[in-house]
């Protein structure tokens, strides 16, 4: 288990139903048992893996986290006790062992054919001291857990034994391995960081950290994961990018915060910019460049004068004041059209008129332009915390500060760039055991617990608590008339069936077979690739590297033809709006083609068509026509962010009636709010991920690819529903749906059995270079435009590909491609 990530085997799910000629209640019947055993099932495995990690807090090396002791080890992956065998007779040994440990028989010697092998002495040692401590009867809850196991079969034990392994292995251990690799790296970051920064010595950097600890914030303020249910006051801030302010804004003393408000701007910037839209609907003959010019010139005129718009509006002067570059004749009639304008900007923004030329100028921004750090607002004033921090710093610097104000602005920016970076090193993997709720296991029914009939497509199960004689038939869905193995040639090679529940009455059945993998021209292992990028080269900062690496051993290992002639390679660039795949042969691009899109569990060439259904309403562009709702269906933005914003509805409402009825004033939204629509989401996305996986691996089996390129897109943080403002709902939507992790590593199981290889490249700013030329395009937003029309034209005037449009995918597709080649090289991004 320990020696590959890909083994030679693949699992088929097909939906359980009736046999023919079965009612409906006999059926139901056999659910229930079922489900019964699916229940106690990943109850046990549970408790095996709580009883594993026991093992490694008494008796693994706490120095190295992803060591769990002699005996442990063993039981994860048998093979680290030093004797050769077989996949099968590895897990014999590994409940032979198990079975001595928990008391249930004695042994002396590991079983094998022919003759039985003496145990390694430090596991046989490891064994005696689990014995003599009684490990296994410490809690009540595993010897309750032993006296089950006991009265079961032994090959039951095999199986509960192997799927509590592979669950610690690949849900922990591999984790924590690669955790311990990347803090290493983080540390060497560091420290270098730290030597290129010597200005900022630990006493300061520690002064600094003291302030952030001594600020009050609100619960959810605090980095701590909270709501806003949570403890209305604490003290300190944990996060390393807190949205406070830098001194650098701070010390000008104007309302320009970054934080409050959206994006840098305060609401009435955001709602100035709805009433333009609004108005322009409503008088197409609106103008809202003038009106922005006349209403800061009639804000200016009534400041200076102390004096009302509505006071000088009556004044004769009033049109040559407000409009001195009107010619003189239509002076009257764009001052009667202005103040109508006025009137109706008064009413939109809800304010009064003196609100709106109190500082003589508007009180917002005129056009929503820079936002967040760069925002340039001066309307938008500084948060609480923006505020207290302000006032430490001045306390505990306030020597620094009056003998180098600037000097101390530049040291403070230094300090939370490495506030950002290196205060907290890469977070642990954390550990979840399974559960059938949230978590679940398919039951497994190994051999000698099923038989299978697919000419009537019908499995006969042996449950746990039934005679040997015993066995329950269930139907499925028959075998796929065009899937490679066909019923008749996997018929012999199954060697398990896992029984899964989607809902009570929705059974899945899982048939796992072996299927040999397909020789690679490549003479190195995905898993040395693996490690090379999860051990070797973990940090983002190491691509580049990483990539100069891989392609190394790679090509070293190739055996074909001339690799820069005959390697056949496939690009994938996917993104939120669509996905694009480049062949190459050697490094010379061919065709490409679009991937069609994933819609729910269907594929489209483009999305459908949205179908308005009316509610009733107004629409929001146009007053005077009903609201046009749409209705979304499928794995599409609009639908999961509609879920999003119902759990976040309902967990409010939950939260709020355990405080008004059970009293609990420190009550936070329950991981069991709206269970069962974060189950859908989590459906939907795993579709998302089949599906899209389906598609590459179908690309590159039609063009006989032997290598697959993908952006190395490093896990980002999930997004935090709590702390952004609903402008960002398509984001955290986005966040949710684009897995795109999920699909490397679908593609990557599907590409290793097909002979093919997979490899990630640096992908920062991937977008934006020319796929011809290789270079960065100068004008961003002319990008930006035609990226939205899903075009690329490069701005390059002795470019070959100067001015002529390009698809915007398949140009970041053929980039990829040339940077896995070497020829385009990426900008590193921010550390």
């Amino acid at each position: 288990m320990g020696s590959t990530r890909y083994n030679c085997s693949r699992t088929l799910v097909r939906r359980a139903c009736r046999v023919p000629g079965e009612d409906r209640a006999s059926f139901r019947e056999k659910l229930r048992r079922l489900k019964t055993l699916y229940l106690q099932f990943n109850v046990d495995t549970a408790e095996l893996c709580q009883w594993l990690m026991r093992l490694r807090k008494r008796y693994g090396d706490q120095s190295k986290p992803a060591s769990f002791g002699v005996l442990c080890d063993f039981f994860l992956d048998p093979e680290t006790c030093g004797l050769e065998s077989d996949e099968k007779q590895y897990d014999r040994w590994r409940r032979d062992v198990f079975d001595h440990v928990a008391g249930f028989r004695s042994i002396d010697r590991l079983s094998d054919d022919p003759l039985p092998r003496p145990i390694p002495d430090q596991l046989a040692a490891a064994m005696q001291a689990a014995v003599d401590d009684s490990i296994t009867t410490q809690t009540t809850s595993s010897t309750c857990l032993f006296q089950r196991l006991e009265g079961l079969d032994k090959r039951h034990r095999l199986v509960l034994l192997k799927s509590a392994a592979e669950w610690m292995v690949a849900r922990y251990q591999r984790g924590m391995e690669n955790w311990v690799r990347q803090h290493a790296e983080w540390e060497d970051e560091k420290e270098a960081w730290e030597k290129a920064h010597p200005e900022l010595t630990p006493e300061i950097r520690e002064r600094f950290t003291g302030i952030f600890s001594r600020l009050k914030v609100s619960g959810d303020e605090s980095g701590t994961g909270t709501s806003e249910h949570a403890e209305p006051v604490k003290t300190g801030v944990r996060r390393k990018n807190p949205r406070i302010c830098r001194y650098e804004r701070l010390r000008k003393h104007i309302d320009n915060c970054c934080y409050a408000g959206d994006s840098g701007h305060s609401p009435l910037c955001w709602k100035f910019a709805e009433f333009q839209r609004d108005r322009l609907l409503q008088n197409k003959q609106f103008n809202k460049k003038a009106f922005k010019k006349n209403a800061s010139k009639l804000a200016s005129i009534c400041h200076e004068r102390r004096t009302r718009p509505s006071k000088l509006f009556l004044s004769p002067k009033a049109a040559d004041l407000i409009l001195p570059d009107t010619k003189p004749g239509s002076r009257p009639t764009t001052l009667k059209s202005f103040k109508a304008d006025w009137q109706a900007y008064l009413k939109f923004m809800g304010i009064n008129e003196e609100t709106a030329v109190a500082e003589g100028r508007l009180p917002h921004c005129l056009s929503i332009g820079k936002k967040h750090e760069e925002s340039t607002c001066l309307h938008n004033k500084h948060t609480d915390l923006c505020n207290q921090y302000s006032r430490l710093l001045n306390a505990e610097f306030a020597k620094e500060i009056s003998r180098d104000a600037d000097g101390f602005t530049k040291l403070e920016g230094t300090y939370r760039d490495w506030r950002r970076y290196y205060l907290a090193g890469p977070s642990k993997p954390s550990f979840r055991y399974p559960s059938s709720k949230s978590l679940p296991m398919p039951k497994v029914f190994g051999s000698g617990f099923f038989e299978l009939d697919m000419d009537r497509s019908v499995v006969r199960l042996r449950l746990d608590d039934a005679a040997s004689e015993e066995w329950m038939e269930i139907g499925f869905d028959p075998w796929p008339r065009q899937y490679s193995p066909s019923r008749d040639q996997v018929a012999d090679r199954v060697s398990s069936i896992h029984v899964n529940f989607a809902s009570p009455t929705r059974v899945r059945l899982g048939f796992h077979f072996r299927v040999e993998h397909r020789p690679s021209r490549f003479g190195c292992t995905q898993d040395e690739l693996d490690l090379l990028r999860s051990r070797t080269y973990p940090r983002e900062a190491q691509d580049k590297a990483f990539l100069a690496a891989a392609r190394k051993r790679l090509l070293d290992s190739w055996t074909g033809e001339d690799p820069d002639s005959h390697l056949r390679l496939l690009a994938v660039d996917m993104g939120t709006g669509g996905a694009h795949v480049m062949v190459f042969e050697g490094r010379k691009h061919g065709s490409d083609e679009p991937l069609r899109i994933n819609k729910g569990d269907r594929l489209y060439d483009t999305f459908p068509d949205k179908k308005p259904k009316d509610k009733g309403g107004k629409d929001k562009n146009n007053k005077n026509q009903p609201a046009a709702v749409v209705e979304v269906k499928g794995l599409r933005k609009e639908h999961v962010g509609r879920h999003l914003a119902a759990i976040a509805e309902q967990s409010a409402r939950n939260a709020a009636y355990r405080q008004e009825k059970l009293g609990d004033q420190t009550s936070v939204p329950h991981a069991s709010d709206s269970r069962a629509l974060k189950i859908h989401i989590a459906r939907m996305v795993k579709d998302w991920a089949r599906l899209n996986a389906s598609q590459i691996i179908k690309a590159a089996e039609k063009h006989n690819c032997d290598l697959i390129v993908f952006e190395s897109l490093r896990s980002k943080p999930k997004a935090d529903y709590n702390k952004l403002s609903d402008r960002y709902e398509r984001q955290k939507a986005e966040r949710v749906i684009y897995a795109f992790g999920r699909v490397r590593q679908k593609v990557k199981e599907k590409a290793v059995e097909r002979g093919m290889r997979v490899v990630t490249v640096p992908y920062f700013k991937s977008s934006q270079h020319c796929s011809t030329c290789g270079r960065v395009m100068e004008d961003s937003g002319a990008f930006q435009k035609n990226k939205k029309r899903k075009k690329f034209i490069c701005d390059h005037k002795d470019c070959q590909a100067y001015d002529k449009p390009i698809d915007s995918d398949a140009n970041a597709a053929r980039v990829l491609g040339r940077v896995f080649w070497g020829e385009i090289t990426l900008p590193d991004p921010a550390p």
